[in-house]
Formats: C-alpha cells, sequence, structure tokens
C-alpha cells in the first residue's frame, strides 16, 4: 500500500527508525531524520568501517550489526533502506510487521521485498512510488497555474474594459 504517503514523509518526529546502507543516500536521510526530530535512530551496514564513519557525523546514532536489522526492525516505526546491494536486503519470508511501519526503499535496484507490501501494516515507498507523487505534484501545480493565468486574464480583460468606459464618460 503506498497510501499515507504524505503523512508518513512529515511523520518522523519521535519515530523509531532504521537505516540500513552507510553511503551518500543514507547520510542524505540521517540529516533528514536529524532535522525532523526523529526519535532512536539504528544504522547498519555490512560494513561496519562504513557506519563508523557516518557515526562520526551522527553521533547518537546506534550502529547495530546486519544480522541484527530483521530483529531492530519490530521496535521500528520507519526503515530507510539505501545500499548499494544487488539483491533485496529485507525478505517478506524473514519479518513479520507486529504494527504499522513505513519502508522508504531508495535503492536501485530495490532493497525492500516488494511483497511486503501485501501487509495492511505496512507502508511501502520506494522510488516509483515518489516519481508518482512528484508527478502528480507537478500536474496539480501546471493546472493551477492555468487557473491563475485564466484568472489574470479575466482582471486584466475587466481594467481595460473599466477604464475604455472611463475615458468614453469622460
Amino acid at each position: 500500500s503506498t497510501q499515507g504517503y504524505s503523512s508518513a514523509a512529515s511523520d518522523v518526529y519521535k519515530r523509531q527508525v532504521l537505516v540500513i546502507g552507510s553511503g551518500d543516500t543514507a547520510v542524505l536521510a540521517l540529516r533528514y531524520l536529524q532535522e525532523y526530530e526523529a526519535g532512536k535512530i539504528y544504522l547498519c551496514s555490512r560494513t561496519l568501517a562504513h557506519a563508523g564513519n557516518v557515526q562520526k557525523e551522527f553521533q547518537e546514532i546506534e550502529i547495530i550489526s546486519y544480522e541484527q536489522r530483521y530483529e531492530i526492525m519490530k521496535q521500528c516505526d520507519i526503515v530507510v533502506s539505501a545500499t548499494s546491494a544487488p539483491h533485496v536486503v529485507v525478505k517478506q519470508e524473514y519479518y513479520t510487521p507486529e504494527k504499522q511501519v513505513t519502508f522508504l526503499d531508495l535503492a536501485t535496484p530495490r532493497d525492500i521485498d516488494p511483497k511486503l507490501s501485501d501487509d495492511s501494516k505496512v507502508n511501502l515507498i520506494n522510488l516509483d512510488t515518489i516519481k508518482e507523487i512528484s508527478k502528480a505534484n507537478q500536474s496539480e501545480r501546471e493546472e493551477l497555474c492555468r487557473q491563475s493565468n485564466t484568472m489574470i486574464s479575466k482582471a486584466k480583460e475587466e481594467t481595460m474594459e473599466s477604464e475604455s468606459e472611463v475615458h468614453a464618460e469622460g
């Protein structure tokens, strides 16, 4: 399910979050999470040295081993995955959500098993979802521009008409 994506994006405050990955995209996600005051943030990476480097910028995060990710996910409200892995790193057969959870899959190829979205407790947002949202927002902005231009043209016409009436009377 992709419903609720707009609230998911803004509803980070005090949430427990797991970030999987330690590259540039994961770092950007951590900056966003920090800015919006997420609660406890866990970071896991296949390479502990990379996670350690990330922790230099984000001292408050807790680094967990890659093998602990499914266990920690049970406590989390949000899971952000941004690895360079060529395969799925969160598999449906190893994870059953116990509460509502939002997965944000920022990887190409995808990190999160799409079958997870079959569960009503899961809100899965991936790059395709983000692209759809962006496209819908763009269409909405274009429509608002058309409406604005129509209103401006109408107001301009009315102004011109009233000015020509004033000149005709004068």
